[in-house]
């Protein structure tokens, strides 16, 4: 988990850029996996919410989910609660990740 708090956005301006990076690396193509992680986190209720999306990790070839909060929604995204989401994806996504098969 990477959170930088002094992140710039070239519309956005000024704010918060997370990366959670899935802990293990995957052979062959990824980009279909990384399309379902979007359409299940999309469309899970359950889970923290959607400010970014699944991408490609080109350092592991894995799944890396990239998130960007200006800083006027500061307020609702503090570091607490950032690191409360991705620690909830985490184990949402290691869950669902297992449970299609795909092991670290």
């Amino acid at each position: 988990l990477m959170i930088e708090l002094t992140a710039e956005h070239p519309l956005f301006g000024k704010g918060i850029l997370v990366q959670y990076r899935v802990p293990f690396s995957l052979q062959g193509d990824v980009a279909p996996l990384i399309n379902r992680l979007n359409r299940w986190d999309f469309g899970s209720g359950d889970l923290p919410p959607f400010f970014g999306s699944w991408c490609l990790d080109p350092s592991s070839n894995a799944p890396a989910y990239v998130s960007f909060i200006p800083s006027l929604l500061g307020k609702t995204a503090t570091l607490v609660s950032l690191i409360n989401w991705m620690g909830q994806r985490h184990r949402s996504v290691m869950t669902f990740l297992k449970s299609g098969g795909v092991t670290s």
